[in-house]
């Protein structure tokens, strides 16, 4: 029997369970609020330069996320990143980071995720606000549409704790107290743009110390081109301070900060905000990394289900999916 699901959320957790569930003959919709499927895999475009601005890499370690990464690599979709890396400690000194296997999106970091969702029913720039059980289905709500014309069997939401939680206080009391479990962190991110690009001798640099957490000659990375373009993510307590400042007050500190270690006057910089960037704690299973109320037909996925990895992303929506296509076996909904 064919079910008519909803994921909330086309990120690198979302699109993963919507095209699990897809590939089985089920109806999937999947709503997103940006203009593209991504999330936080995602890069900046502008006149003659990109950024990865969000998610900067990712490795493999379980079998079945490297065996997909592997097809991503065949496909064109991905490509080891051979950079340089350090690691400069509270003194400042920098130490050379082991040179595990690491991986982008190419040519952008989003291509992984738009591949899969490139044949779902997939619609963007449509913000869920509202959810609520009718007659044994769900309806949702966009800011955009309205109330959306379909009944769904069950809903994902692939999303931030905080966000998913906006929409579960009033309808399902057990995922909320899941959701609350959880607290996320928020990371400034800064993009310098350069004509003529600053020297370094390395390509990459975790930072423990001082406002900065990660530095990132992103022009360095496989399929990239255009202008010369360094990312520089702010710390979380950093961040989480300097949460309501002016874009351009943050471009000047976090500037500041950069300059110390690789000196140079960019011809451009630009801040965002990603207000729910990294997983602070939670103590929902990590192990199963995905959260599923059969009775409710709710579901919830996503990196903050599972340590806050791109691999742990994707390995929570596979794994919801996959959790969800046995319950509709079993039971016959």
């Amino acid at each position: 029997m064919k079910h008519r699901i909803a994921v909330v959320g086309a990120g690198i957790a979302g699109v993963p369970c919507a095209r699990l569930i897809a590939d089985e003959g089920h109806e999937v919709t999947l709503l997103e609020k940006s203009r593209a499927a991504g999330g936080r895999m995602t890069t900046r475009c502008g006149d003659g330069w990109q950024c990865d601005h969000g998610a900067q890499f990712f490795t493999a370690r379980d079998p079945s996320f490297s065996r997909e990464v592997q097809r991503w690599c065949a496909d064109g979709l991905a490509a080891r990143w051979t950079g340089r890396l350090v690691a400069f400690d509270a003194a400042g000194v920098a130490q050379p980071v082991a040179n595990h296997d690491r991986f982008v999106g190419a040519p952008r970091m989003h291509s992984v995720v738009a591949a899969a969702a490139a044949s779902l029913r997939l619609h963007t720039l449509q913000t869920v606000t509202g959810l609520r059980h009718v007659d044994g289905g769900w309806v949702l709500t966009t800011r955009e549409r309205g109330e959306w014309p379909d009944v769904f069997d069950a809903v994902v939401l692939a999303m931030p704790a905080h966000q998913a939680g906006v929409l579960l206080r009033d309808v399902s009391p057990a995922l909320s107290v899941a959701v609350d479990r959880a607290a996320m962190q928020p990371t400034w991110a800064l993009m310098l743009r350069y004509t003529d690009p600053p020297g370094a001798a390395f390509d990459a640099a975790f930072v423990n110390g001082g406002p900065l957490r990660w530095i990132a000659n992103d022009s360095s990375k496989p399929g990239r081109n255009g202008q010369s373009v360094w990312v520089v993510h702010a710390s979380a307590e950093w961040s989480s301070r300097n949460l309501e400042r002016p874009v351009a007050a943050v471009c000047d500190q976090l500037l500041d900060a950069f300059n110390t270690i690789v000196p140079g006057e960019p011809d451009a910089c630009t801040a965002h905000l990603w207000r729910y960037a990294d997983v602070a704690k939670s103590t929902a299973d990590e192990s199963r990394g995905f959260v599923w109320r059969g009775a409710e037909r709710l579901g919830l996925c996503g990196d903050w289900l599972a340590a806050g990895r791109v691999e742990g992303a994707w390995l929570s929506g596979r794994s919801l999916g996959a959790a969800m296509l046995r319950d509709m076996e079993r039971s016959r909904w």
